[in-house]
């Protein structure tokens, strides 16, 4: 019997590896173009075995289709606590998990550019850096 592409429906060369991992049903195709031509459609089959895995044992899937090596897993996420007295702030992340004051802090995506003088600035800050370390290298006996 000769496979069929799911693709294109010509003559089949490749087994997805996945499916022969999850024990699903043969999925062929002619070739890698095909392949990932059809990915989009055919990881859906992927994504249903593990969400009916996960309906059948009963456990919670935070990451579906994960293989665990051991018997600790996630456990769902707690529901929002709303009854913290007013007199204690919320952090700005509070609402909708955004950090604003931290990333504005950092400045994130901004790079500065320095001019000559504070370029050179730095050249001489890491000189005498240098030298400082290689001073206190002089002092340090090491000991072996």
């Amino acid at each position: 019997m000769i496979d069929r592409c799911e693709g294109c429906g010509e003559n089949a060369t490749l087994q997805c590896p996945t499916c022969k991992k999850l024990g699903l049903p043969s999925s062929h195709f002619c070739d890698q173009a095909c392949f990932k031509t059809n990915w989009g459609n055919h990881k859906l089959k992927h994504k249903q075995k593990a969400e009916s895995e996960t309906k059948t044992n009963g456990n919670f899937a935070m990451y579906p289709g994960y293989s665990y090596t051991g018997p600790l897993r996630p456990y769902p996420r707690a529901s929002r606590r709303t009854d913290l007295p007013s007199h204690i702030g919320k952090p700005d992340y509070s609402e909708d998990g955004k950090p604003i004051s931290e990333i504005e802090s950092r400045g994130i995506g901004q790079i500065r550019i320095l001019s000559t003088e504070e370029i050179e600035g730095m050249r001489v800050a890491g000189r005498l850096g240098r030298e400082v370390l290689d001073v206190a290298a002089k002092m340090v006996q090491v000991r072996g």
